[in-house]
């Protein structure tokens, strides 16, 4: 179902039942048709479900936002750290190719979230055996290294906290649709068979949202 038809759905939903529940002529006319006040009472409770579920879905969706912003912003800062240590790396090292390909700065970074993850872990796990001579070049404290890579490895961990949240939002999605489904049909068939109960008194049938043509 088509995001931009959801409000008109609970809109439409809620007319007709705040209209039927402040009108007993209608309620009395519906159930002579077969819609008794159970069926009014079905149509209350989808309405609750799919307004409820459509604010659990936004809560989700919002939260996956918020929580893939700040991922973003820790990645970018992660990458300029990690650009700036290999920098210094390619430089000391640059007439060493083994050791630049050991590692693995002897090619271009990887500009896809997943592949740049594992090589800057790659890095910073083998960097330890040849930093000292980037750390006295340069002035660096060892503790730079512990640092960086821990902004790697929750980078991947939240990574899947990322991916649960999707999955979470997807569902939650799954679920509005499902109840808003649910409720459309209710609503047209209560349409149906307002038209039929409700056909000499086409003020009513208005009041439901229900156009009818004029004579």
């Amino acid at each position: 179902m088509k995001v931009q038809n959801v409000s008109q759905i609970l809109s439409e939903a809620e007319l007709i039942i705040a209209n039927i529940a402040r009108n007993e002529q209608i309620q009395k006319s519906l159930a002579n048709y077969g819609f008794p006040s159970k069926r009014i009472k079905e149509g209350e409770n989808l309405l609750k479900v799919a307004t409820q579920l459509k604010a659990m879905m936004e809560d989700q969706q919002e939260a996956r936002y918020e929580t893939s912003q700040a991922w973003l912003t820790d990645f970018q800062n992660a990458k300029a750290t990690y650009q700036g240590y290999v920098n210094l790396a390619r430089t000391v090292y640059r007439n060493q190719l083994v050791i630049l390909r050991k590692l693995k700065i002897d090619r271009p970074t990887p500009k896809q979230q997943q592949p740049w993850i594992e090589q800057a872990l790659h890095f910073y796990s083998k960097v330890s055996a040849y930093k000292e001579a980037i750390e006295q070049r340069y002035g660096l404290s060892s503790e730079v290294w512990t640092q960086a890579m821990s902004e790697v490895e929750s980078l991947s961990d939240s990574r899947s906290e990322r991916l649960h949240l999707r999955a979470q939002a997807q569902q939650a999605t799954e679920q509005r649709n499902y109840s808003l489904i649910k409720l459309h049909t209710w609503v047209k068939e209560l349409k149906y068979i307002a038209k039929v109960a409700l056909k000499d008194d086409p003020q009513l049938l208005e009041a439901l949202g229900m156009v009818v043509p004029s004579r």
